[in-house]
């Protein structure tokens, strides 16, 4: 029998259990939910240890996939409940350069808020890409929600996101204990999880607006230098007793 203990079985309706919500043993009627496993598994509930499923047989499995899958099922539970998923903070800054070298920066940030109206695990975007669930508001915005429990997205998993132009997020699983129950779970999923963007639309359009921002504020700042520039020619021209001339109009560019 294998040692690894998850508290996750898939039952045979094809719904995730957690371990205090099966019968005792092989009674429990659950596989291993890992797609490379299905071993049957035995629901451990003594009365010292933590409660736990262990493998019938020594298959070698590490049961990562339990808690993976059963975030998913938890989305597309909540999903049918019209419950809310936080979103992270959208950031968003630009910097550029006035004439005298001066950086002016503008940053921004905005909240949103996600109210699940559908929810479904592993949906193909490309060939490249399927996302563990995608998802649906009430107000009809999509949304791509990746879980990391092993194995966070690389800039490679960002840009196949960035590439078919659909917002995603990752919600960071790896810190929970092996044994959350399930109301524990869906709080961190929907909640208090650590999450991320990994492509915003709205992040695409908050640095569009900061970058107009900053372009007038240059622009303002540039027309002042050169009005001053001016100014001090004229000066110079008085002051030296050299011949009025007219001066060419100065007109900052962006």
């Amino acid at each position: 029998m294998s040692d690894v203990k998850i508290a996750w079985g898939l039952g045979a309706d094809g719904v995730m259990r957690h371990i205090s919500e099966v019968e005792k043993g092989k009674a429990c009627g659950c596989i291993c939910p890992s797609i490379n496993c299905s071993s049957p598994l035995i629901a451990n509930q003594g009365a010292i240890k933590a409660h736990y499923f262990s493998h019938q047989a020594n298959t070698g499995c590490g049961g990562e996939s339990a808690l993976h899958l059963a975030a998913k099922q938890i989305l597309e539970e909540s999903a049918s409940e019209n419950l809310n998923l936080i979103l992270p903070e959208v950031h968003g800054v630009f910097s550029c350069k006035d004439m005298a070298g001066e950086v002016i920066e503008r940053a921004g940030v905005e909240l949103s808020s996600f109210q699940l109206a559908e929810a479904k695990q592993e949906v193909k975007l490309s060939s490249e890409l399927i996302a563990d669930v995608m998802s649906q508001s009430v107000k009809g915005e999509t949304l791509a929600v990746e879980i990391f429990v092993t194995n966070a997205k690389d800039e490679l998993g960002k840009n196949k996101y960035r590439s078919v132009g659909i917002d995603a997020i990752e919600i960071d699983l790896s810190m929970l204990p092996w044994n959350i129950d399930r109301n524990e779970l869906k709080e961190s999923v929907l909640q208090t999880a650590n999450r991320r963007w990994l492509y915003s639309k709205k992040k695409k359009a908050l640095e569009k607006k900061l970058k107009l921002q900053v372009g007038d504020e240059i622009s303002s700042i540039n027309q002042s230098y050169l009005a001053n520039i001016l100014d001090i020619a004229q000066s110079l021209s008085t002051n030296l007793n050299i011949p009025n001339f007219s001066w060419p109009s100065l007109n900052a560019t962006r």
